[in-house]
């Protein structure tokens, strides 16, 4: 009864994000796009972290491992197409962290991608996940979260160390959603 009253608050909240039928989630974000280029040859996944319907992935079927990770059930999703090398695990970002931490998952050859998402984890939440990603391995990342210099609220920032990180605007409205990157 509270996992499915817990599905239901999520899909009030966030139900577009996971249905494709949604016109304006069936692009991916233009930085993947003028990005990919960029990204090392040794890059095998791409992980999606809040992933939601998959239009992040489109850029990368076919070419690399798809990982997506987000807080709703499989069968509720409505993807963008039917992707050709998906995992999928239905799991918070902090689950993910303990499972880094624990020693789980090699992410040498990994490119960690959120959009939107580290925002709604405190700064301690956000920089733990980094650095548990770094501890596996990982040395690509691209992060499009609101900067801490944005004027919404104070909470919903990113707010890691990006020492490292170059920043890039892709948006319209750029000033308040730039693009953390680093590519190694």
């Amino acid at each position: 009864m509270l996992a499915q009253l817990k599905d239901s608050l999520v899909s009030e909240r966030w139900g577009n994000y996971y249905d494709a039928s949604y016109a304006s989630l069936h692009e991916p974000e233009k930085c993947l796009h003028e990005l990919a280029p960029e990204i090392p040859s040794h890059v095998t996944r791409f992980l999606n972290v809040g992933c939601g319907s998959g239009r992040d992935f489109i850029p990368f079927d076919g070419k690399l491992d798809l990982w997506g990770i987000d807080i709703v059930p499989f069968e509720r999703i409505r993807w963008v197409r039917n992707f050709k090398n998906l995992r999928y695990e239905r799991m918070k970002i902090q689950e993910l962290t303990e499972i880094l931490e624990r020693g789980g998952e090699d992410l040498t050859h990994t490119l960690v991608y959120a959009q939107g998402t580290l925002m709604y984890l405190n700064q301690k939440e956000q920089q733990r996940f980094v650095d548990a990603c770094k501890k596996r391995g990982c040395t690509n990342f691209i992060f499009q979260e609101f900067s801490p210099e944005s004027k919404i609220s104070p909470e919903e920032k990113l707010r890691i160390n990006t020492d490292g990180f170059s920043k890039h605007l892709f948006r319209r409205e750029a000033e308040e959603l730039p693009t953390y990157v680093s590519l190694q």
